[in-house]
């Protein structure tokens, strides 16, 4: 009788050892492919340049004519040469479609 619950005790955790092996794995992919992601917004932030046609997250479209280190300043209207301030952080993508409309003609 003895021998019975100890095999039922192993059975159970002979189960849950492959579970937390699976759970491990999953949050290690997980958090390897949020680290890339992160890593190739940065890098598109730390692109940005003057001149370059960008989208950000609040779906504004403007040309960029001045960059800092965590700002950038947008030209949204160049007929009247309305320039606005954003984090950098803001930018959502870089466009640099000159054909596409409704984009900034200067």
């Amino acid at each position: 009788m003895l021998y019975l619950a100890e095999a039922q005790a192993g059975a159970g955790l002979g189960f849950l050892i492959p579970m937390i092996v699976i759970l491990v794995l999953f949050f290690w992919f997980t958090h390897r492919s949020q680290k890339k992601k992160e890593q190739e917004r940065q890098e598109l932030l730390d692109s940005i340049k003057v001149g370059d046609d960008v989208v950000t997250i609040g779906g504004i479209n403007g040309r960029v004519t001045k960059v800092k280190e965590d700002a950038i300043e947008l030209r949204v209207n160049s007929e009247k040469d309305v320039k606005v301030l954003f984090a950098k952080s803001a930018i959502s993508q870089v466009t640099n479609d000159k054909s596409e409309e409704g984009h900034i003609q200067e």
